[in-house]
């Protein structure tokens, strides 16, 4: 808790808070809810205590060391700090009314963004302590730098980005083909983990959007000018005309397919066509990036880009796509979603030079995904607690096509090759594409023959092995049921036994004539044995051996073997009991 700060405000302004995935000061909102935040308008107003009179909702938020040096102290219990929070620093959400939680989580989750129920709670306990806000004074002075308020615009743009970017990817992944290795660029932890993907399971990623968040020569630089405009399609007429490029229109609309998918231009030309107030909507993008519409290679620079021009702010928290609902915000339900916050907040406010690596302020409490790190029918990698899904598996035909077809065309070539003239030389690439065409079919008959019948071997072999594990426990279980069966025979004689047995519920007063009796008979023979000269059939029914040395000792008593003589008689010297026993008579009954 030493860390944790906590921010009084009006339940109506999370929102805005969430939707812009950063805590902001005031003047920042044009139509936030007047709050406590509104008497500070340059600097966010925080607490070490939850709750202030006239606020209904406490953000607990938790602060590095140098941030907490930071702080300025106003009052007692209150402290100004002049940076933004992002939301990946909220621990908690708390409201006082339980009503009031639920209609503005509902309203936050329905499209300004997400927050999980797993940080939001009510107030339970009765005697609440309130601090006044009386001793807080209202302050106009002016803290904030155009520098932060390009900062605030530059964490939007780049996390609208990667918001975004995530639906850039075929139909069923989770995230596009380079979005891990472009995430790289402000997390050397994740790029660790990137990396080792590669290096463990062959995975091939590009770099290749990193000049997008550089300053450096890159094949973005001269398009970033226009990447972050608001675009039309005049612009794009006059940007074409500019690279020589013809671009057609339909109905006065640009005609995207007129243009060259290899040319930045294309994506541009998206840009100025769907969104907000444009010819079409961002639901009409997120199905037209997945149904072939728009380019398959082009799908991921086209959803970084509208990501980077329409910033986090403006993006609803999803979207309708062909087949299911998209989620483009954060929902804040694991590790990673913590991380890509943190590490673009970091790289912008405070000029982060290296990336990030890891967070210790953020592992000690934030949510963890449980997930299996196999995911049937696809090719997988981990990037902290998410499991990324990268590709189908291929079956065996498509792994044979894709790795060696060519290189039996090529074998083809070369053969031919060395037969013919000089002079009649074929062109090899040509050629491969040639055999490679000719001889599809019929590799493709040989490879799904071959595999049938390796699958069948298989199966055959699969069947067999079980056959003979099922065989082999059977007969371990007719072995167990036999023991059984022959445990519960025994059982049955024991039980029989102890009904012939001397009747142990005598009277103490007989018990005790019987056992003088037999003490009287001892001392006329010295010697127990000479009593008796054979076990009775009594004794032969019964199986001393398996019975506890307590019963034996009850059945030596009824024999008149005086307790002096059985107490050196143990577990470990069980067997001589028995043979005691067996070798005293029966006391004599009286009539």
């Amino acid at each position: 808790m030493e860390n944790s700060f906590f921010i009084p405000i009006n339940s109506g302004s999370l929102a805005h808070y969430f939707s812009k995935a950063i805590i902001l000061p005031a003047k920042y909102f044009t139509n936030k809810p007047d709050d406590i935040q509104n008497r500070f308008s340059d600097s966010l107003l925080l607490s070490e205590s939850k709750w202030v009179k006239n606020s209904d909702c406490s953000i607990e938020v938790v602060l590095t060391d140098t941030e907490i040096n930071d702080l300025s102290k106003v009052t007692e219990h209150f402290f100004l700090y002049n940076t933004p929070i992002p939301i990946s620093r909220v621990k908690s959400v708390c409201f006082l009314d339980a009503k009031q939680k639920e209609t503005t989580i509902w309203n936050i989750n329905n499209g300004a963004a997400f927050i999980p129920e797993s940080i939001v709670s009510v107030e339970k306990g009765r005697d609440i302590e309130v601090l006044s806000d009386s001793e807080i004074q209202a302050s106009d002075e002016n803290v904030t730098t155009s520098e932060l308020s390009d900062k605030i615009k530059r964490f939007d743009i780049i996390l609208g980005g990667f918001a975004f970017m995530r639906l850039g990817g075929k139909s069923f992944m989770n995230f596009s083909e380079n979005y891990f290795s472009t995430l790289s660029h402000f997390n050397k932890l994740i790029e660790e983990q990137t990396l080792n993907a590669v290096k463990e399971k062959g995975f091939k990623f590009s770099n290749k959007y990193y000049g997008l968040f550089s300053k450096h020569e890159s094949e973005w630089s001269k398009w970033q000018q226009y990447i972050y405009q608001t675009l039309d399609s005049n612009e794009i007429e006059a940007l074409a005309e500019k690279e020589g490029v013809k671009v057609e229109k339909k109905f006065g609309l640009l005609k995207i397919d007129s243009i060259s998918p290899n040319s930045h231009l294309y994506a541009l030309a998206i840009l100025a066509t769907y969104g907000d107030k444009k010819s079409k909507s961002v639901d009409n993008l997120v199905t037209d990036l997945t149904n072939g519409t728009i380019y398959p290679g082009k799908a991921e620079d086209v959803s970084l880009l509208f990501g980077l021009n329409n910033g986090y702010s403006k993006l609803r928290n999803k979207y309708k796509g062909q087949l299911k609902d998209n989620n483009v915000k954060f929902t804040l339900e694991s590790k990673l979603d913590y991380y890509i916050i943190e590490s673009i907040y970091q790289f912008v406010f405070n000029n982060s030079k290296q990336p990030s690596y890891s967070f210790d302020y953020i592992d000690k409490w934030c949510p963890s995904i449980g997930l299996k790190d196999n995911v049937k029918g696809y090719e997988t990698y981990k990037i902290l607690d998410t499991i990324i899904i990268i590709k189908k598996k291929q079956s065996p035909l498509e792994l044979f096509l894709e790795n060696y077809s060519a290189e039996i065309s090529s074998t083809i070539v070369k053969a031919i090759n060395l037969w013919i003239p000089p002079f009649a030389k074929i062109d090899e690439k040509e050629a491969i594409l040639y055999f490679n065409k000719q001889l599809r079919n019929s590799l493709t008959v040989s490879v799904e023959s071959l595999q049938k019948r390796i699958e069948n071997e298989c199966e055959a072999i699969y069947n067999s092995q079980k056959q003979e594990t099922v065989e082999s426990y059977q007969k371990e279980i007719d072995k167990l049921r036999a023991e059984i069966s022959s445990l519960k025979e025994e059982n049955e004689k024991l039980k029989k036994g102890f009904k012939l047995t001397p009747d142990t519920e005598q009277p103490n007063e007989q018990l005790q004539i019987e056992d003088n009796n037999i003490k009287n008979v001892l001392k006329e023979n010295k010697d127990p044995v000479s009593a008796v000269k054979e076990p009775s059939a009594i004794e032969l029914s019964v199986n001393y051996s398996s019975l506890l040395i307590a019963d034996l000792k009850k059945i030596a008593k009824q024999r008149g073997i005086s307790e002096t003589t059985l107490k050196r008689f143990k577990k470990e010297n069980k067997t001589e009991l028995v043979a005691l026993i067996m070798k005293t008579p029966e006391p004599p009954k009286f009539l």
